[in-house]
C-alpha cells in the first residue's frame, strides 16, 4: 500500500524504518550472504546494484502499470509482458 516509503522493522534492528532505507541498509549483509551461498562476487554485485538503483528511483512494476493504464486491461497486460521479456529491470523501463 505504502510501497517503498512503508514503515517496516527487522530483527536485529530497533524502530521502524521506511522500507527503502532497510533495504539500502540491508544491501552489505544480503551480498555478504550472496559471497557465503557460492554467487560470484560480480553476480552479486550486479544483482544488488539493479536493488540499490530501483530503491534509488523509485519504480516498482506497480507504479509503472499505474502510470500506463489506459483503461484498456488487454492493453497493460500485453505492454506489461513486452517490458518484463526484455529483459530491463524495471527502473528502466
Amino acid at each position: 500500500m505504502h510501497g517503498l516509503e512503508a514503515k517496516l522493522s527487522w530483527p536485529g534492528f530497533k524502530g521502524e524504518f521506511r522500507a527503502d532505507d532497510l533495504i539500502l541498509d540491508l544491501l552489505p549483509e544480503s551480498r555478504a550472504a550472496l559471497l557465503d551461498a557460492g554467487v560470484v562476487p560480480s553476480d552479486a554485485d550486479a544483482a544488488l546494484d539493479v536493488i540499490r538503483q530501483r530503491v534509488r528511483l523509485g519504480p516498482t512494476g506497480a507504479a509503472w502499470q499505474k502510470e500506463n493504464f489506459s483503461g484498456d486491461w488487454q492493453l497493460l497486460v500485453r505492454r506489461y509482458r513486452e517490458k518484463a521479456l526484455s529483459g530491463l529491470p524495471v527502473h528502466m523501463w
